[in-house]
């Protein structure tokens, strides 16, 4: 058995994963298959024990949920885990959606994707057809038609993450919390008028470069910082500020659709906007591409 990452998280319900928390099953009867000490010793795929099953113990479990396991959770050299939390409405499926989108088919990117399971296939290519290929829902355009939303409610969606994130990492009440945390502007085709030629509104740079351009990063969170306090959003800003280190908190400026419907039930060729940046901010702080 592979040795297992200490950072490796069981996808469905989110608990570490040891050796010894991995559950071999039969591909055939589902039934529990522990490996002899030959199979173990010669590193073979164990036979089903179950008399007239000729199935193997291919399929590994996690022993806390039961759910299966994707087949190469065990294969990678380094793990990245995020979250993505926003409001009903914000634009959370839209983006995920086109930034894998992006990432699968963008000409120079340096990354191949593979769904965990048909489960994920699934759900991608159905959201993906609808998105990226035009076959647009009612609801999809309603959502993109404007930026505004309810910052009350994504300040309490701050303040109730960083409670969990305290409560579960033994961070002290009132401590600022060290991880670090894209803020994503999901929506900035709807506002696009307000911020002219800003740095937010030109293409990014980061893929061209195989890189994150710090400098150009760093005028899109200024730029986007300032517009939210230029709005009176300041009560989504203070939660930011008071939860989390100022140094560990980026803000983001992406469009999922790259410009609002024209028309009702109408919408453009969808041209995503910086999409990939909050991803590309994340795989430079784990080191996996430079920082420019």
């Amino acid at each position: 058995m592979a040795l297992l990452h200490s950072d490796v998280l069981c996808p469905y319900c989110l608990q570490k994963l040891r050796s010894r928390d991995l559950k071999t099953v039969c591909n055939i009867c589902g039934k529990l298959v522990t490996p002899t000490r030959t199979e173990s010793l010669l590193k073979k795929i164990p036979k089903c024990k179950k008399p007239g099953c000729k199935g193997f113990g291919s399929v590994k479990q996690c022993s806390h949920c039961d759910f299966k396991l994707p087949s190469d959770i065990l294969d990678y050299e380094k793990y990245l885990r995020f979250s993505i939390l926003g409001i009903t409405g914000s634009g959370k499926t839209n983006f995920l959606t086109t930034m894998l989108h992006e990432l699968r088919h963008t000409s120079g990117s340096p990354w191949v994707l593979s769904p965990m399971d048909a489960d994920t296939t699934t759900i991608f290519q159905q959201n993906d057809k609808e998105i990226v290929a035009s076959s647009i829902p009612q609801n999809i355009l309603n959502w993109s038609t404007s930026a505004s939303h309810d910052t009350d409610a994504s300040a309490d969606m701050v303040d109730g993450l960083a409670t969990y994130i305290r409560h579960n990492c033994g961070i002290a009440p009132g401590k600022l919390i060290n991880k670090d945390v894209a803020v994503v502007f999901t929506k900035i085709d709807a506002v696009k008028d307000t911020f002219g030629s800003a740095t937010v509104m030109q293409p990014s740079p980061h893929l061209a470069c195989k890189g994150f351009v710090k400098a150009d990063a760093d005028a899109v969170d200024a730029e986007i910082r300032d517009w939210l306090e230029s709005q009176g959003e300041n009560t989504f800003l203070d939660a930011i500020d008071i939860n989390f280190e100022k140094s560990r908190v980026r803000f983001f400026g992406v469009s999922s659709f790259g410009q609002p419907p024209t028309g009702r039930n109408q919408l453009g060729k969808v041209m995503p906007h910086r999409v990939l940046d909050p991803l590309i901010w994340m795989l430079s702080k784990e080191g996996i591409v430079p920082t420019l």
